[in-house]
């Protein structure tokens, strides 16, 4: 929808682009600490023919370091163009994921869920992150 994410007067909130500018990407970018506790169970190991099946579950603890707006667009003249816009846009600096993992043998896959939103309260849109994923073990 051409906007991208921007804190203005103490709230966070999606701003459209300038005129006559298209943007190519608009991404918010979060690096974070994670401290998972999880209670896991494994088939035994003395088997040596029987392919090992695991299941976990529990809580991730996630703590901000820090976080980004981030817009690239093509100038007038077809020049790519890359921009910080934002950083901090009130995102909760703690926050808990539930996290679900199961696999087979090296492979593996994992739903996540924040019941917490992502922006501290009255101060951003009401988002809680959902993420599925496919897990490789080495």
């Amino acid at each position: 929808n051409n906007v991208h994410i921007q804190e203005v007067d103490g709230k966070t909130i999606l701003v459209n682009a300038p005129e006559g500018i298209t943007y190519k990407t608009s991404k918010l970018n979060i690096t974070s600490l994670t401290i998972p506790v999880l209670l896991e169970w494994q088939t035994a190991k003395y088997r040596r023919k029987a392919p090992r099946f695991f299941v976990s579950a529990g809580v991730v603890g996630v703590i901000k370091t820090c976080s980004s707006s981030r817009i690239s667009y093509l100038d007038e003249r077809g020049k790519k163009r890359k921009e910080k816009v934002d950083t901090g846009m009130n995102i909760r600096p703690v926050t808990m994921d539930f996290l679900f993992q199961a696999g087979l043998n090296c492979i593996g896959v994992y739903a996540k869920y924040s019941p917490i939103g992502l922006f501290e309260s009255d101060k951003g849109p009401k988002v809680h992150p959902v993420s599925i994923g496919l897990q490789i073990h080495l």
